[in-house]
């Protein structure tokens, strides 16, 4: 902490002043790419050039 006399919580809260744009850019890449990947079927696995190069 940068000041021992300072609590956490006052300390986090001056650091989520400077730090919310990451944060919110984190949980927004973090949700986008959770809701990606949980659509993902076996059909789309089946069918996809990656998982299957040479179309085995």
């Amino acid at each position: 902490m940068p000041y021992a006399s300072e609590s956490f919580l006052r300390t986090a809260a001056r650091e989520g002043k400077k730090m919310w744009p990451f944060l919110a850019g984190f949980a927004f890449v973090g949700a986008a790419v959770t809701y990606s990947t949980t659509t993902i079927t076996s059909e789309d696995k089946k069918a996809s050039k990656f998982l299957n190069p040479g179309g085995h």
